[in-house]
């Protein structure tokens, strides 16, 4: 079964590169059958592997249209860059990939691909510390931190639901939730009420009390989620 599955990997690799970028294909393929599929084909759940392969093959779709753009850097770059890159930054990047359940996210982790090699961040605890924050966020947190960054005046809108909803109070709560979350990751930071530094009470956290933090400016910037 791992044969036959990095088998079909590399000819889906293979087809999406067009035969082209031999140096940067040559690198990504190699990390990533060589490391990468073995893993998921001893996936115990076959539900899990199926979800991987799709994440997968939509993440070399998104490799695509970069990779020529991928090569020209690789050129350029030591050999010790460019085993960071084989040994560090995509094992990191692809086993994202491979436990992501939201598809829509794969072109952030791509992102970060991008942007570390054209970089050429080479700081392995930085590009942990990225991805393992991408990897606890949602598409629906993700969406309030991107308006975050955009919005240099916040207003009590909300940022989750349309502003025409119907029902607004049935979805404070969830946002309150997403808002103090982006905090405990330090993406954000939350004006405190009284009643908060007293611990009387946790008061709702409204997007008009919110900013971005200096790490959610570059988390949003390193995966290119403003583009």
């Amino acid at each position: 079964m791992k044969e036959n599955l990095k088998n079909q990997l590399k000819e889906s690799f293979d087809t999406v590169l067009g035969g082209g970028a031999s140096l940067a294909g040559g690198l990504l393929s190699d990390t990533l059958f060589g490391q990468i599929a073995p893993g998921i084909a001893t996936t115990i759940l076959s539900y899990k592997q199926k979800r991987s392969e799709k994440m997968l093959f939509n993440a070399m779709e998104q490799l695509k249209g970069r990779i020529v753009k991928i090569e020209d850097v690789i050129k350029q770059m030591s050999d010790i860059e460019k085993t960071f890159i084989s040994e560090k930054l995509i094992p990191i990047a692809f086993d994202s990939i491979t436990e992501e359940i939201q598809e829509e996210k794969i072109k952030f982790i791509i992102n970060g691909i991008n942007t570390a090699i054209e970089n050429k961040v080479s700081n392995e605890d930085i590009i942990i510390a990225y991805y393992d924050v991408l990897n606890s966020l949602r598409l629906a947190d993700i969406r309030i931190l991107i308006q975050l960054y955009k919005e240099s005046k916040k207003t009590a809108v909300s940022y989750l639901i349309d502003e025409n909803r119907n029902s607004m109070n049935k979805y404070e709560a969830i946002e309150t939730h997403i808002l103090r979350k982006l905090e405990s990751l330090c993406l954000a930071s939350i004006q405190k009420t009284i009643g908060d530094l007293q611990g009387d009470f946790i008061s709702k956290a409204t997007p008009d009390k919110v900013r971005i933090s200096t790490l959610g400016v570059q988390f949003i910037e390193f995966f290119e989620m403003d583009a």
